[in-house]
Order: C-alpha cells, then sequence, then structure tokens
C-alpha cells in the first residue's frame, strides 16, 4: 500500500511540473482568464476577439472554442496588452492579429468572423490599425 500511495504521488508531481513547464514557457506569455470553476490560460495567439453582453463577456479562441466570464469587457481586456487590442464597436474587442481584412464597416478576422465598426469610432480604429 506504502509503494501505491508513493507512485501515485510521484505522478501527480511529475504531471503537475509539466503543467508548470507549459505555463513558464520563457518564449510564449499566457494569460490567465477567470471561468466559473477554474482559470483557462491562453497566449495572445489563441485570443480572438471577445464580445459584451452586460455584466458577462464572451470570449472567442482561434482554435473555435468560447468561454463565458462573469467580469465586464474592460476587466477583461485589462489582462491583455492594450497594444494588441482594437476596439471597433462598444461591444466588441479583437485581437488586431487576427484581422484578415476590412472596410468603412466592417472587420473580417481568422474563421470570417464579421466584427462591425461604429461610426463614432471608425477614425480611431483605421489610425490604430494603420499605426500597428
Amino acid at each position: 500500500m506504502l509503494l501505491q500511495e508513493r507512485n501515485f504521488t510521484e505522478s501527480i508531481d511529475k504531471s503537475h511540473e509539466v503543467r508548470l513547464t507549459k505555463l513558464t514557457n520563457p518564449g510564449i506569455k499566457k494569460y490567465a482568464l477567470p471561468g466559473c470553476r477554474h482559470k483557462k490560460w491562453c497566449t495572445l495567439q489563441d485570443f480572438l476577439f471577445c464580445k459584451a453582453d452586460g455584466n458577462y463577456t464572451m470570449v472567442y479562441f482561434a482554435n473555435g472554442t468560447q468561454l463565458m466570464i462573469s467580469k465586464t469587457m474592460s476587466e477583461v481586456v485589462g489582462i491583455f496588452p492594450e497594444k494588441y487590442l482594437v476596439r471597433p464597436h462598444h461591444s466588441f474587442v479583437l485581437n488586431i492579429t487576427h484581422i484578415l481584412s476590412l472596410d468603412n464597416q466592417n472587420i473580417v478576422i481568422k474563421g470570417d468572423t464579421i466584427i462591425p465598426i461604429s461610426r463614432r469610432k471608425r477614425r480611431e480604429v483605421f489610425t490604430q490599425i494603420a499605426n500597428f
């Protein structure tokens, strides 16, 4: 019985060590998004956009998954570096590195998702994208 317990704790230590290695990889910075029961770790490349819905925010990832967070958009946006984010509409914030195309009214991002550009933010959005 003692041998089984020791093997079990060794396997836990190894899995914990692997997780720590993944999270502390010096080349890739990961950001913690607070979910309902646990935190989801993602890189800036994983993050596509988020959409506000009152006091909730839906976060969309490049692999097609979604995460609903019970925090406001401004709290979620504060997690990522501002340089990579653009807010074309009151309800949307997107990762500028995933923009495929844009016109005067819409931005198309990876996955052929269309994000509207509000009239009031149009000039600011174009300037921010041009300066990136």
